[in-house]
């Protein structure tokens, strides 16, 4: 039974019906889950590792148009997020439009908006800029969520340990910035029933950041801006966040 589990719904198992949608309702049976909110892997996930976010959206267009056309039938069981390149918000607003119109509920963006970037200066979601994207996800009613993995190459160490820093540091925690950016810029002020997640990112960390960003707010209130409506930057992510440890 254990090893049955461990194999199903991978990429290549030895049964040979493993990748139906048939058999992937049937493993959720078997488990007893009631239903699953389904993320990209393989090419679909690499999709996101480019700073042309044209090509993003453009690859991101065909694995949406894909998820919904194999889970539509499944759709109460298999909660699947469409993937949004976030580098153009012109591109962004109508990939949002679109996945909505086709039924989805839940949206996955990259940790940071600009593949690897490092300039403080390029779009971020703490840009007012986003303001129309907020506006039509709120708008549609749709759940955010930053996948690990996503938003800048999380192969930031080599030699000796890199594997441990790269996947300590260089992926879960690049978690932690979207996570600040939602509660700690004033994006929550303006649309007030954004709901988000980070995910597959571990949790551990979660208290410490929100301990983080209030301890800045309130010693370095001087150079805080905006000032927050409801307090401290943690406040807002009982209300409106969520995170996902992975397995």
């Amino acid at each position: 039974e254990d090893q049955y589990r461990s194999k199903a719904g991978a990429s290549t198992n030895i049964f040979a019906d493993g990748n139906t949608i048939e058999k992937r309702m049937s493993d959720l049976d078997l488990d007893g889950v009631d239903a699953e909110l389904v993320f990209p892997n393989g090419s679909a996930l690499m999709a996101f590792w480019t700073p042309d976010p044209h090509l993003s959206q453009a690859q991101f267009r065909v694995y949406n148009d894909w998820a919904h056309e194999i889970t539509k039938d499944n759709r109460e069981r298999m909660n699947v997020a469409a993937c949004i390149a976030t580098g153009d918000i012109d591109s962004a607003v109508a990939e949002v439009r679109r996945v909505a119109d086709l039924g989805f509920r839940v949206i996955t963006l990259p940790n940071k908006p600009v593949f690897n970037s490092r300039n403080a200066a390029d779009l971020n979601y703490n840009d007012k800029k986003f303001d129309p994207f907020w506006d039509v996800v709120q708008g549609e009613d749709l759940r955010i969520t930053y996948h690990v993995w996503t938003g800048e190459d999380p192969r930031g160490a080599k030699g000796p340990g890199g594997a441990v820093v790269n996947f300590a540091v260089h992926a879960l925690g690049s978690a932690a910035e979207p996570l600040a950016h939602m509660c700690a810029t004033g994006v929550l002020d303006r649309f007030p029933k954004l709901r988000f997640a980070v995910v597959e990112s571990g949790i551990g960390w979660v208290p410490w950041i929100l301990d983080a960003m209030d301890e800045a707010y309130r010693k370095h209130h001087m150079w805080v801006s905006p000032k927050l409506k409801h307090g401290l930057p943690s406040h807002y992510f009982p209300e409106c966040g969520g995170a996902t440890f992975h397995g």
